[in-house]
């Protein structure tokens, strides 16, 4: 009787999970998207969910980091107006600067807003957000070195699988008889 209720809870429990984990996975909010790249430029916009509103005040921004080799950064579109950029070569920031001003963005809508260059390949980067509503943060495709990791588990399960090949000798004479 105790192995049944346990395997009941487990289930329930396993259920749960999953239901959180693909809620999460269609829950809405404000994000940076990536827009293009290419030619070593990265186009970004703002997106705005249906039903909702964004208002940045003076001094509040959105920020990319964990980015790599970053020469430059300008506003455009929606934002030209209300908002500067400023960067550094592994983050860009984009502040509102009018004094005593809101600017907003009713959804759904993708506002253009940010040109990014750099000659790094596409990966993945971080971005925050800090408006009225509050702070929202995830992640975008940007130009960033992949991580040493990454190289290791592309490179190393190749290399790992050769060596198996050698040095596994049935295998080897099946694959390779002469």
């Amino acid at each position: 009787m105790k192995h049944r209720e346990l395997y009941r809870r487990s289930i329930r429990v396993g259920s749960l999970i999953l239901f959180l984990t693909l809620a999460s996975a269609f829950a809405f909010g404000e994000s940076i998207v990536l827009i293009s790249h290419g030619a070593g430029t990265f186009d970004y916009g703002l997106s705005v969910p249906s039903g909702s509103r964004v208002d940045f005040f003076t001094g509040q921004n959105f920020s990319l980091t964990g980015l790599s080799g970053v020469t430059g950064a300008t506003v455009s579109g929606g934002f030209l107006p209300c908002f500067t950029a400023s960067f550094t070569s592994s983050s860009v920031t984009v502040t509102q600067t009018i004094p005593n001003t809101s600017c907003g963005f009713i959804g759904p809508t993708t506002v253009s807003t940010l040109e990014v260059s750099s000659l790094a390949p596409l990966g993945t980067v971080d971005f925050a957000i800090q408006v009225a509503q509050g702070n929202f943060s995830g992640a975008v495709g940007g130009p960033a070195v992949p991580e040493p990791s990454s190289l290791l588990d592309i490179f190393g399960s190749g290399a790992f699988a050769s060596l198996g090949l050698m040095f596994n000798g049935r295998l080897r004479q099946k694959l390779f008889r002469r």
